[in-house]
């Protein structure tokens, strides 16, 4: 969204302008906190968040981009000394400085959404959301001006990043909203205010955060707010009922549209030039979707009938699915030299490897079949029986290899003697890549999966 300078400091009581007061006026509509997103295309209308993280303090690149020709920057009070002397250089500097530089981002964040007309629509859920995000998002577009989510930016600092990015003149926005730790959920709910809200599922993720399902369920439950029109509800979601009195509590008129699988055939699946297909009947219509997965399937209808109660029609949904563009590394299945590949490396839990167990057996492989586990994070004290539970569940999967890396499948290893010759532990990916592309055998089925610590899509590289 395009705004002036002087219209960010209404916005906030904690923000001090420092420049000539001409340039008061400025206007900025690109927001960043990465000073590489910054571009020849964007330079002149940059706000460049300097937050200091745990690992790089943002404002270490202010020099670099004032000599980029970025005018705006928001940055901590503590640098008020240096901004000064910037600015005694160059007197087209403008900066804004905040005692909590994340803080004046939601703030802002929250202060520009009130100025849209948009629909605000919220998706959440332990595995999906980005799927589900993408799905909706190109059956909107098919009649609305919409807006989605860049990539997965779904968290406490995501959020309100991804709602300065809005254009501000869209018909629907789809917000992939995220939790990794209690009460984040309550303040990304206050930011975003969403309209209509979607909850794919609840189950085990960021454990190390969430020690029980219900805190879990409770926590996805603050998205539903007092500006809920309309639910979107797993009724097969052991806490449907939950949610249901959440949302109505909320809101007593809130329409709750459910998934509704009772009117859901799937059909069939195939793999044809180079694209896979999953063809279910929805309502009496045909749908098709590029992507592996019955879990997949599931979400899709809640898209479906979202869009149906939106008033779309069914060719244009139909369209919309089909042309919908998929992140890689998301149950992506392919051939390369030889070998048919499933790719669900971009993230892992539990409930994401289940999902993947599912689309294993459906695909019934004949052929000698090697799996690449990468250790999952986010665990905690459940880090150790979840890689036991892994290990237990790739082998009942009956792998011909099983190819695990990471120390929490050592730590298994060791304590439950796991040491059957098809099982090969390696505590680091270089010390694997060179043992796996020997083990390759012709027309091999490789299934990779993993959390994004482990970038196990590197992998594809080498085969």
């Amino acid at each position: 969204m395009r705004i002036k300078i002087k219209d960010i400091l209404i916005s906030s009581k904690d923000v001090k302008f420092v420049g000539n007061i001409k340039n008061i006026e400025k206007i900025v509509s690109f927001y960043s906190l990465d000073s590489r997103e910054i571009k020849n295309d964007n330079i002149n209308v940059s706000l460049y968040f300097a937050y200091k993280g745990n690992k790089v303090d943002g404002f270490s690149f202010v020099k670099y981009l004032i000599d980029l020709g970025v005018k705006c920057f928001v940055c901590s009070r503590d640098h008020e000394s240096e901004c000064i002397e910037y600015l005694n250089d160059n007197e087209e500097l403008v900066f804004l400085l905040t005692s909590n530089v994340i803080k004046l981002l939601q703030t802002l964040a929250s202060f520009l959404i009130e100025r849209t007309s948009f629909k605000r629509i919220a998706i959440t859920g332990s595995n999906g959301k980005t799927t589900t995000k993408e799905m909706l998002y190109s059956i909107l577009a098919k009649k609305y001006k919409t807006y989605k989510t860049w990539g997965n930016l779904n968290s406490d600092i995501g959020l309100p990043l991804s709602i300065l990015r809005v254009e501000g003149n869209e018909e629907y926005a789809v917000f992939e909203v995220g939790v990794s730790y209690v009460g984040e959920m309550d303040l990304l709910s206050q930011i975003l205010k969403p309209e209509i809200v979607i909850i794919t599922n609840i189950s085990y993720a960021h454990m190390q955060a969430f020690k029980e399902l219900q805190v879990i369920a409770f926590e996805k439950s603050k998205i539903i707010g007092k500006n809920i029109e309309i639910f979107v509800l797993n009724e097969m979601n052991d806490y449907c009922v939950y949610l249901e009195k959440k949302a109505k509590i909320a809101n007593p008129n809130v329409k709750i549209v459910y998934f509704d699988f009772e009117n859901l055939n799937i059909k069939s699946f195939s793999f044809l030039g180079g694209k896979f297909f999953y063809d279910f009947v929805y309502k009496g219509f045909e749908y098709s979707i590029l992507l592996l997965g019955r879990h997949n399937v599931f979400n899709a209808i809640g898209c479906i009938n979202l869009a149906l109660f939106l008033g779309m029609r069914e060719k244009e949904i139909r369209e919309g699915l089909i042309e919908t563009a998929f992140q890689k590394g998301r149950a992506e299945i392919f051939t390369q030299n030889g070998y048919l590949i499933l790719n669900d490396s971009y993230n892992g839990n539990m409930g994401s490897f289940m999902a993947l167990k599912d689309i294993i057996l459906d695909l019934n492989i004949q052929n000698k079949k090697f799996i690449v586990l990468g250790s999952f994070k986010e665990l905690g004290e459940f880090a150790y029986k979840t890689h036991k539970d892994l290990i237990q569940e790739a082998i009942s999967m009956n792998f011909d290899k099983i190819f695990l890396i990471g120390k929490e499948f050592l730590d298994v290893r060791d304590s439950e003697n796991l040491v059957e010759k098809y099982l090969h532990y390696f505590s680091e990916f270089d010390k694997f890549i060179n043992f796996f592309l020997k083990s390759l055998e012709p027309s091999v089925f490789i299934v990779i999966k993993g959390s994004r610590f482990n970038r196990l899509e590197r992998i594809l590289n080498y085969i």
